[in-house]
């Protein structure tokens, strides 16, 4: 099992748990392992890589603490983007977007 590119940590950890329950006698040393080489190359891995876990449970924190990381990216990203478009969507509908002036953020 490996890590969608476009699937977040919090999705993959939630796969990879419900099909480990599916697999009787699963020694945690293996499902580390699996967890670990199914991930899209980004910042968690390269630090498990640098730091390995010590067993499934520290790995386990170490992903909820990423996976705070990236919602929380995720979320400032969206707020201070000025476009309810993500950049492939504006790029792809070109010259059919009305473009209005920047708004201006006021705290």
């Amino acid at each position: 099992m490996t890590q969608g590119k476009n699937e977040s940590l919090r999705q993959y950890m939630g796969h990879f748990a419900k099909a480990c329950l599916n697999i009787p006698n699963l020694h945690p040393v293996v499902a580390m392992h699996a967890l670990i080489v199914g991930l899209k190359l980004d910042l968690f891995l390269n630090t498990l890589f640098a730091e390995p876990p010590l067993n499934i449970d520290e790995l386990r924190a170490r992903a909820a603490k990423y996976i705070t990381i990236e919602e929380n990216t995720e979320a400032a990203r969206r707020i201070e983007s000025p476009w309810p478009l993500p950049q492939r969507e504006r790029e792809s509908a070109g010259s059919t977007l009305i473009h209005h002036s920047m708004p201006v953020k006021i705290w």
